[in-house]
């Protein structure tokens, strides 16, 4: 299943695949963990990566940059370590709030609403989270 921004890479694939669109308005209902979860999470990762990149910068604007040798200048902001994006994906995944995953579903009705069933949605996202 896939939104409608992918027309171009689907004009060389509909041969293989069969399509179904999301029609407009039904993303939370067909894609909850859009809506739910990978929205979210993308947009704290997006605030955590500015986050770093303003971090660096301040480093060089207040004086404090490690200097390269050969040039004297400030080292250039790296590519970010594979450690340093699993913490960024972690800080991200830990503050989405487990109600916010909950109304998702429950909004597109793939669980039952937490009067009907006792879930701990909370110890849920912990466990995952300790998982990765």
């Amino acid at each position: 299943m896939l939104d409608q921004n992918v027309q171009g890479f689907l004009d060389t694939m509909r041969k293989h695949l069969h399509i179904v669109y999301v029609l407009k308005g039904l993303t939370s209902i067909a894609q909850p963990a859009d809506i739910s979860f990978n929205g979210p999470l993308k947009n704290y990762l997006r605030k955590i990566h500015h986050e770093h990149v303003k971090a660096y910068y301040q480093v060089i604007a207040d004086g404090n940059a490690r200097l390269n040798v050969k040039t004297g200048k400030p080292e250039k902001l790296k590519v970010p370590t594979r450690q340093l994006c699993q913490q960024h994906i972690m800080l991200a995944y830990s503050r989405i709030l487990a109600d916010t995953i909950q109304h998702g579903y429950e909004k597109a009705c793939i669980i039952p609403y937490a009067t009907e069933i006792n879930f701990n949605y909370e110890e849920i996202v912990v466990r995952t989270a300790e998982r990765s």
